[in-house]
């Protein structure tokens, strides 16, 4: 009796792994993320140093296309990293969002042409590959800190970056600017140090100011994150009077590096105001989620 029931017991048990490895593989090929699809999820989107993008995204059912945050990380545009990225991707992922960080070729190497140009050549990359890594490339929103948010806000404003890889203006679906700044000329005579960036030349600097484009095309949603600065308000002021849809949020207890540091955490109150209007602001300018 006790050898019939081992005869019965080995193929039962055999026959119940192959239902759970089953079972496993079903939930595996309805849920995907960048390691499944791809064995990397770092990427380079030119052949330069400092080309490279990183993508976080989890928690995917199959054949979805994400709505695509895309960071530009700070640090005076001439240092900083990919890296720095917080909580952030964690808490857009959670929201349904494909959270992308990029690197671009910093000064001295790179000018802020060279950078705009960068940021314009990673939304042609994830274009591109937008079917390969479920992303929906009508739903590309820039999020830049200081630098970056400088950048991301001159790709928004100034056509000619868009236009060299190839991409219609309305690419970007809306820009949060996290005291990036808008007006280089203000920003430098402010602080002179970085004319060892962008030199002495002031016509260098209009060129380089978002605001300088204010009026020539239509701006894509912009939010602005800033602690009290007369230059970003004198900016929204402008925009606003010729009807773009631009909204700036003053805070006044974080530092300038917990503006970006601590988006998506619950650290004190005015990260939480400030996670809450990104979040607001994303979903106001989204449009047809994971189509």
């Amino acid at each position: 009796m006790g050898k019939l029931n081992k005869k019965i017991f080995i193929p039962l048990f055999v026959l119940l792994l192959l239902v759970i490895s089953v079972g496993v593989f079903s939930m595996r090929a309805d849920y995907t993320s960048a390691e499944l699809f791809d064995a990397k999820h770092e990427f380079s989107y030119g052949e330069q140093a400092n080309q490279d993008l990183k993508i976080y995204q989890k928690g995917l059912k199959k054949g979805e296309k994400t709505p695509v945050v895309l960071y530009i990380h700070g640090g005076g545009w001439y240092a900083g990293d990919k890296a720095n990225v917080g909580k952030k991707p964690g808490y857009f992922n959670k929201k349904g969002y494909t959270f992308i960080s990029m690197n671009y070729r910093l000064s001295p190497v790179g000018n802020y042409q060279d950078q705009a140009n960068d940021v314009a050549a990673a939304m042609k990359w994830i274009v591109d590959h937008a079917d390969q890594y479920h992303l929906n490339a009508n739903q590309i929103t820039l999020m830049g800190h200081s630098a970056g948010g400088h950048l991301a806000s001159l790709v928004a404003l100034d056509p000619q970056y868009l236009k060299e890889v190839g991409l219609p203006l309305n690419t970007i679906r809306g820009v949060i600017n996290i005291e990036g700044p808008l007006d280089m000329s203000d920003f430098i005579k402010e602080v002179p140090k970085y004319k060892s960036v962008y030199g002495k030349n002031p016509n260098v600097w209009k060129a380089a100011s978002p605001s300088t484009y204010l009026g020539q095309q239509a701006v894509p949603p912009m939010l602005i994150i800033s602690r009290e600065d007369a230059s970003t308000t004198k900016f929204v002021k402008a925009a606003k009077k010729l009807g773009e849809p631009v909204d700036l949020l003053t805070t006044h207890e974080l530092s300038h590096s917990d503006l970006t540091g601590l988006i998506g955490t619950n650290e004190n109150a005015e990260a939480i105001q400030v996670t809450n209007a990104v979040t607001k602001f994303l979903q106001a300018n989204q449009l047809n989620t994971f189509k």
